[in-house]
């Protein structure tokens, strides 16, 4: 019977080097990317979707939606960032504009177009100040969302 094959341990050397490598990579990234300063506020919300029939969806509208977005107004700007619909939960980063700032949420489709006003209903703009560094945390927003007789009127992100 042949003897099995040995394996040897790597060469100090080598693994001394490997070590420091990552040594090094771990304080760069942690240069890089732990100590940013923030150059705004931040939010934090979750959302439910309900049918017009008051049903609960948890499919996000048969996985037509794709993306809930979070839209905030300061009076001079207007911008929004998106969460994937599936996880009801989102926050941004630290860069939303200070001061008195609108917050508000709308489907997107999964075609990466914005939901038809008509299909669904949203709460109306919450207004918060925001500071830089703070986060402002939303309730649970509901979203109710036409799914239910599509023939009379259109459904949301109808396909």
């Amino acid at each position: 019977m042949p003897a099995s094959p040995t394996v040897e341990p790597p060469e100090p050397r080598r693994r001394f080097r490997a070590t420091v490598w990552r040594i090094l990579a771990t304080v760069v990234c942690l240069g890089v990317h732990g100590c940013t300063q923030p150059t705004g506020g931040a939010v934090e919300l979750s959302w439910a979707l309900r049918s017009t029939l008051d049903r609960d969806i948890s499919d996000c509208a048969g996985e037509r939606i794709g993306r809930i977005r979070l839209w905030w107004d300061n009076g001079r700007d207007t911008r929004w960032v998106a969460f994937p619909c599936e996880d009801n939960h989102g926050v941004t980063a630290f860069d939303l504009p200070t001061g008195s700032v609108g917050l508000s949420i709308s489907p997107e489709c999964l075609d990466g177009k914005a939901a038809n006003p008509d299909t669904f209903t949203a709460p109306p703009p919450i207004w918060r100040d925001v500071a830089i560094g703070q986060a402002v945390t939303l309730d649970a927003l509901l979203l109710v969302v036409q799914v239910d007789d599509c023939g009379a009127r259109p459904c949301v992100c109808a396909q």
